[in-house]
């Protein structure tokens, strides 16, 4: 077979001949997520097959002309991706019968029959592809398989869809039509993940279809791409079918009792009335979507559920989860009278996770969505130290051994820091496998959902839908293979960033966790100054690789922009290491280079719930202010000061939400966070090694602001760590103008301090205008 010589920018860009699969005579092949299968025996009037494919003069692709819309989409995509791979266009008919010449069937039907290829035994999205004589034949279920297989085919070529709209399509002239016989299905029926990225937009819808990702939870899939499969939701559905603002008021009985007050938190579980009311929007519901595969009967996202004394009956006897599936078990009654094969979904989230107690199993149709939220995702589920992890195992034997139907809700993102580094990518595969090898049917990865570009979230998306596809895959050898043919030249230099992230995650013994109560901060163990000192070597280096690209280049940035976030999260401390590796550095170009590229990249929140335009109008601001004066920072009190003893946190990194970040004239960086109601208003975690260090004695401060009438008395604000030590300031401590002021002093130990401040209740409604600027620790033991 001739092969076309890779050009030097080729090489550089990644899309050489020695990064696809080059396929010649007629051996058999495995394709991800395909397994091999015995020949199928070649119709008596069939083409002999050649020993040694040769270049074909003409190629038709030919379409059975019942073909299914998504068969008839893959067709004309598979006709303009050989003619990327081989300069010459390839024409798409729909026949009743062979034509002349070689011919590539796509779909089943009468042509695919006469050449001995069947699919009846395929599902809707197996599909099979074989070679007959000089034609190739790619059929499956006409939904989603036959689609399925002509990507399959063309993977098998070295066409890969990295990221919407991102693609590798080598060169190959003349164009060879390797021998081959595969058979592929998936191991998941359902196969879906949340990111910013996958919407209704169709480069979107076309990136799934090609990476074989069926799932339609929020985002459509047009009827082309073969449609999705859909429902209702996965987990929280309970104000969906009883929604609270209709119906507390004038039946506040129909609700949660909690500390013996109705609340809206939750229906109440033992309430007939409750019962009927989301059966029947049950009902309408089925009869608007006879396409839904299931239905939920599921708690809302907190843990405020009844304790009405019927409802504690229920949880005596069965558990919290045996609770709410007797809830589910009554509407499901009901519902089938009218729609006597529906599926009820239950969810088993949080306090609902662990399987119910005494003789309550999931009832006949019943599915289970099993969410993962607690977990560690440092480690693989199915292996490791971790105590929590070790709970989830349990759960998930459980379920398994007693579910009629196992849906996975996962999370792979940071929910507090989308843009943290985050090495979870070498668990992505196991625990695909662990969910699969314990019956999952079908699975949910919750990622950066609401915004675009997050921490590596190409990586994940593919790493992701090629895991759904094959459980069995390497995973190892996706995150590389994403790495090199993604980022080109530069892939080497970031995949080595990424395995130096991942090692000094393991070595520290850093925990990774997802969510608000429990997330993993910019001060998280594994971030070390060495790290990321290291990793802007990196990002230079790979920088330079791919100078003079444009498309690379800009991959480069975005990738960037996670150890940038780091280094604006603490500048203080690792601002001295961005020097080391970048010679020269200047802080505006640095700030204004992570603003503008966070932009473009569309990078709209830093985390759920909390949008980025404020941080990143202050890192522009921050980039100038340092630039002119690296001190600009500095309360007064510490002008002066040994700044080796201090720990200065301004309030744009608290971890507090970006919304109550507001400009203050008289500021020290120009921002704040204000503080306008009583409770935890003000949060920041601070931690060891790179925030304090156990065994030493320190001295907490805080600069802050409030207005309120002259006279006024008494507590102002709270301030401190939860639970120890904590103060109070009163009234005759602030002012209208900043304060520094000395909060506690301390004895630090080795476990996280977690920082707040609140308003006082009874001083609350006198004040106005409070604004906190920063804080610092000071160390006072040598």
């Amino acid at each position: 077979m001739p092969l076309p010589t890779d050009s030097a920018e080729e090489k550089k860009r990644g899309l050489g001949m020695k990064n696809i699969f080059i396929l010649s005579g007629v051996a058999l092949g495995i394709l991800v997520g395909c397994s091999e299968t015995d020949s199928v025996p070649p119709a008596p009037d069939s083409k002999t097959t050649d020993a040694t494919p040769k270049p074909p003069e003409n190629i038709t692709i030919a379409l059975d002309e019942s073909a299914s819309p998504s068969e008839t989409w893959a067709a004309q995509d598979l006709a303009d991706h050989l003619q990327q791979i081989g300069g010459k266009a390839v024409p798409v008919i729909k026949a009743a019968s062979l034509p002349d010449g070689s011919v590539i069937v796509v779909g089943g039907g009468a042509m695919a029959t006469k050449l001995g290829i069947g699919v009846d035994d395929l599902g809707e999205e197996g599909y099979r592809i074989k070679t007959v004589g000089d034609d190739l034949v790619i059929a499956g279920g006409r939904q989603r398989g036959t689609m399925y297989g002509v990507y399959a085919f063309l993977e098998q070529l070295g066409c890969r869809w990295w990221y919407p709209g991102e693609s590798t399509v080598p060169k190959m002239s003349p164009l060879q039509i390797p021998g081959l016989n595969l058979t592929g299905a998936p191991a998941l029926e359902y196969r879906d993940f949340l990111y910013g990225e996958m919407n209704d937009d169709s480069e979107a819808q076309l990136w799934r279809a090609r990476n074989r990702v069926n799932g339609g939870f929020y985002k459509r899939m047009d009827k082309k791409f073969g449609g999705a499969v859909t429902f209702d939701t996965l987990v929280h559905s309970y104000n969906r079918l009883a929604p609270p603002w209709t119906y507390f008021k004038e039946h506040p009985e129909y609700y949660a009792l909690r500390n013996g007050k109705r609340n809206q938190a939750q229906p109440c579980f033992s309430s007939e009335p409750m019962v009927r009311l989301m059966a029947d929007a049950m009902k309408a519901e089925a009869a608007a979507h006879p396409e839904w595969i299931h239905f939920t009967v599921g708690q809302n996202d907190n843990a405020n559920y009844c304790q009405c004394e019927g409802c504690k009956a229920l949880i005596e006897e069965f558990g919290p989860q045996g609770m709410q599936m007797h809830f589910a078990q009554r509407i499901a009654e009901i519902v089938r009278e009218t729609y006597p094969d529906i599926r009820i979904n239950v969810p088993a989230y949080e306090w609902s996770r662990a399987v119910p107690k005494g003789e309550m199993v999931p009832f006949e149709n019943m599915s289970t969505t099993l969410c993962s939220i607690e977990c560690d995702f440092g480690q693989p589920l199915a292996a490791g130290n971790s105590e929590i992890n070790a709970e989830f195992r349990k759960d998930i034997e459980e379920w398994s051994a007693i579910s009629k139907r196992l849906l996975i809700w996962d999370y792979t993102a940071n929910f507090k820091h989308f843009l943290l580094p985050y090495p979870n990518y070498y668990v992505l595969t196991p625990n695909t496998k662990f969910f699969a090898d314990h019956k999952a049917s079908g699975i949910m990865f919750q990622g950066a959902n609401t915004t675009r570009n997050s921490e590596f979230s190409g990586l994940y998306m593919w790493v992701l839908a090629k895991s759904m596809w094959n459980p069995e895959a390497d995973g190892v050898a996706l995150v590389e293979e994403f790495m090199n043919g993604y980022y080109g030249s530069a892939g080497a230099h970031l995949l080595a960033f990424a395995n130096e992230i991942h090692a000094s995650m393991l070595e520290t013994q850093s925990p990774l966790f997802c969510r608000w109560v429990k997330a993993t901060y910019p001060n998280a163990a594994y971030l070390t100054p060495g790290i990321i000192e290291q990793a802007e070597r990196h990002f230079l280096a790979a920088e330079e690789s791919v100078q003079g690209d444009e498309e690379l280049s800009r991959r480069v940035r975005y990738a960037y922009l996670q150890v940038q976030y780091v280094v604006l999260r603490r500048p203080r401390q690792l601002w001295d290491r961005v020097l080391a590796a970048r010679p020269g550095a200047n802080w505006k170009e640095y700030a204004d280079r992570f603003v503008e590229t966070a932009r473009e990249a569309g990078c709209n929140d830093l985390g759920e719930n909390l949008p980025a335009k404020n941080f990143l109008a202050w890192a522009e601001e921050y980039g100038a202010r340092r630039s002119a004066d690296m001190d600009s920072d500095l309360p007064p009190s510490l002008k002066g000061k040994d700044l080796g003893r201090i720990r200065l946190i301004q309030s744009a990194s608290f971890d507090t939400s970006t919304k109550s970040m507001k400009h203050s004239a008289t500021a020290t960086d120009g921002w704040v966070q204000y503080v306008t109601t009583p409770g935890w208003a003000i949060q920041h975690r601070m931690a060891p090694p790179f925030d304090f260090t156990p065994g030493k004695q320190y001295k907490l401060f805080i600069r802050a602001r409030a207005t309120f009438p002259e006279g006024t008395t008494g507590t102002i604000l709270h301030a401190g760590f939860h639970p120890r030590p904590r103060g109070q300031i009163k009234a005759s401590q602030l002012s209208s103008d900043f304060r520094d002021i000395e909060v506690a002093s301390f004895t630090a130990g080795a476990e996280h301090l977690n920082f707040y401040t609140c308003l006082d209740k009874q001083t609350a409604k006198e004040v106005s205008d409070v604004e906190v600027d920063c804080i610092w620790l000071q160390c006072l033991s040598d």
